[in-house]
C-alpha cells in the first residue's frame, strides 16, 4: 500500500485477501482506518493480521475510532480468542 491512501477519500474498498498482511500490515492497517474514515469493506481474509497480541490491539483501536467501516471479512486467519476479544472491544466502543 502506498502512502497516499492514508488521504485519499475517494477510496471506500479495499480487498486484501491472500496478501499475506501478517502483524506490520495489521498496525499499518490501524493508521489507514484512523486516517481514512471512508472505508466502509475490509477485506483481510487469509491475511493471519493477529500475529501477536500488539497487532490484534492495533486493528481493535482501529475499528474503535472509523465510524465507516461496515463489513470486515476476516474468513481464513488464525485469530485466537484473545485477537476475538481485541477486534469485538472495538467494534463495540465504536457502536456506543
Amino acid at each position: 500500500m502506498k502512502p497516499t491512501i492514508l488521504s485519499n477519500t475517494t477510496v471506500t474498498h479495499l480487498q486484501l485477501a491472500g496478501n499475506n498482511i501478517g502483524a506490520m500490515g495489521a498496525v499499518y492497517l490501524k493508521t489507514v482506518l484512523t486516517l481514512n474514515q471512508n472505508i466502509t469493506y475490509m477485506d483481510l481474509s487469509k491475511n493471519d493480521p493477529c500475529r501477536d497480541a500488539s497487532s490484534s490491539l492495533a486493528l481493535g483501536d482501529a475499528l474503535r475510532v472509523n465510524a465507516g467501516l461496515r463489513s470486515l471479512l476476516l474468513s481464513r486467519n488464525n485469530l485466537r480468542d484473545q485477537d476475538a476479544v481485541h477486534l469485538a472491544a472495538g467494534i463495540q466502543a465504536n457502536s456506543d
